[in-house]
């Protein structure tokens, strides 16, 4: 009895051990995580849903990145380490990389709710560099001028902190735990046109209308006259589109996603 709890004792080890090696060590699919590695995923994203709830709304989307892999024990770290430390390119990403600095000088935005399809969505509170969110009012007026309604913000400027959560949260629940399937939606900390000066803002209508929402596609956004007014008149406030359809960075159509850039 004893060589057989022995034996068993052993066993587990050797388990712990290996499951321990294929976070910190073994190689990482880029098209599906094995189910260690899986696992991790859901602990991390546990951890950090966690730490969010933990912290006054105002500070989620401003959380510093060295703050995030705080709330990581030693395994779950390394291996968000490693997860970003992948060329993106190797997943199809090939945008830029702009910074992991914060950015200063934010102007809040207070949550905006609406019902969607039944349910409940609140935006949360979102921020703008100043002079981002001055271009973002002048050009709402003038929308407000020519169609009598405007477009709100469901996300704008995240610090690398928050990409991080967004990133592992993408690709656990909603990209099937692939690297390269995920990189096609969510940018790395560092590689995100959010947590950039020049920060990209994700729309969405007064009628809860993103096109990435719950039941919802881009055309969904495409159809909307204030897309359309986008692209007829957002330039002269210094917004532009970034990934249309078939774009060069190897990201979805995102036909709610604008970036401000003084040209």
């Amino acid at each position: 009895m004893q060589k057989k709890l022995l034996t068993v004792g052993l066993l587990l080890i050797l388990l712990l051990v290996l499951a321990v090696s294929d976070v910190i060590y073994f190689p990482i699919s880029r098209t599906k995580l094995d189910f260690v590695q899986r696992y991790t995923v859901d602990q991390i994203n546990e951890n950090w849903e966690k730490y969010l709830k933990s912290i006054p709304k105002e500070q989620e989307k401003t959380v510093a990145y060295d703050v995030f892999l705080n709330q990581l024990n030693f395994i779950e770290r390394r291996f968000v380490e490693r997860v970003f430390a992948i060329n993106p390119q190797e997943l199809g990403f090939k945008g830029p990389y702009f910074s992991k600095e914060p950015v200063e000088k934010l102007t809040p935005i207070p949550a905006k709710q609406f019902t969607v399809a039944g349910e409940e969505y609140d935006t949360g509170i979102n921020y703008m560099p100043d002079n981002v969110y001055a271009g973002y009012e002048k050009m709402m007026q003038a929308m407000e001028r020519d169609l009598g309604k405007r477009l709100y913000v469901d996300s704008a400027y995240r610090s690398p902190g928050y990409q991080a959560d967004i990133f592992f949260y993408y690709l656990g629940e909603e990209n099937n735990y692939s690297l390269s399937e995920n990189a096609g939606w969510v940018a790395m900390p560092g590689y995100s046109e959010h947590g950039y000066k020049n920060t990209a803002v994700d729309f969405i209508n007064q009628d809860g209308i993103s096109g990435e929402g719950k039941n919802q596609v881009p055309e969904d956004f495409e159809k909307l006259p204030e897309y359309e007014w986008l692209t007829q008149n957002a330039a002269r406030f210094n917004f532009y589109l970034t990934y249309p359809r078939d774009n060069s960075f190897g990201v979805n159509y995102e036909p709610w996603h604008w970036h401000w850039e003084e040209k």
